[in-house]
């Protein structure tokens, strides 16, 4: 029986420092709604996940 656990990596693993540092309470720009976060990283980091 195939394992039904998902092996290979998130396509948004690699926004990982980038999103830790917009979520931060260091950042100036705050995200309230996760489809603006979503959004911002598609327009301005080339986030290609759905």
């Amino acid at each position: 029986m195939p394992d039904p656990h998902r092996h290979k990596p998130s396509t948004i693993n690699k926004f990982y420092d980038i999103i830790q540092t917009l979520l931060s309470d260091d950042t100036l720009q705050q995200f309230y709604y996760k489809r603006i976060l979503w959004q911002y990283l598609v327009d301005t980091h080339g986030l290609t996940a759905i």
